[in-house]
């Protein structure tokens, strides 16, 4: 990867950057498979939050993001100050706090060819993102909710997890097994070919007589 491939995908995760969030109850198995420097990938769209209170429900994504649309003036319900993110969008989570029952999962969105900077390296500019995080976990422990973000609509959006299923199977493991069994079935289809004799290689490869329906689709 050039340096120029480099400085634009840092200017596409931190340009910009602003922290919005997402609070939810969630079952503590959940939490737990959450680490820091994991990298994680959403598959629905993320819906979240300029408007960041104290902390109702037991957890708080806190994203920070570069790339957040905010479509409160397009919902009826404009006080959620409602952002979102586009669909297949990856995460790293850059830090983990606890308190009192309270357990904030700090997400650094970044773009899918960062993955593998982001997910080997430390970069510079993330200690600063964790310690504000910080600074608003503080806060959210000692301070009130915001009331429009315990609406039941808002609420019922945002009340799955980020990055796996209700099961707690990570997206991104779905992929890598899907892609795993694909590559098993490739190369058995490969090893099947492979063991063909010339022969039957010839006539595999023999011209088929058009069928009707054949004709019909123009195959």
């Amino acid at each position: 990867m050039t340096n120029e491939e480099i400085q634009s995908i840092m200017n596409s995760t931190f340009s910009g950057l602003a922290i919005f969030c997402r609070d939810l109850a969630l079952d503590e198995n959940l939490i737990s498979k959450y680490e820091k420097d994991q990298i994680i990938m959403e598959r629905g769209f993320t819906d979240v939050s300029h408007r960041i209170g104290g902390m109702a429900k037991n957890c708080r994504y806190l994203v920070a993001s570069s790339n957040g649309k905010d479509v409160s003036m397009l919902s009826p319900n404009p006080e959620f100050g409602h952002i979102m993110l586009q669909s297949n969008s990856f995460f790293k989570i850059l830090d983990i706090q606890k308190e009192n029952g309270k357990t904030q999962i700090l997400l650094l969105n970044i773009p899918e060819e960062g993955v593998p900077i982001f997910s080997k390296s430390k970069i510079n500019i993330e200690d600063q993102v964790i310690e504000r995080a910080k600074e608003i976990f503080k806060e959210s422990i000692s301070s009130a909710p915001v009331s429009e973000l315990q609406s039941n609509n808002w609420i019922e959006r945002t009340s799955f997890p980020l990055g796996m299923n209700q099961e707690g199977v990570f997206f991104l493991e779905m992929v890598s097994n899907s892609s795993t069994n694909n590559d098993i079935v490739i190369k058995e289809e490969q090893k099947k070919d492979s063991s063909l004799s010339k022969k039957e290689k010839i006539e595999t490869h023999q011209p088929i007589k058009k069928s009707f329906w054949n004709k019909l689709f123009g195959k």
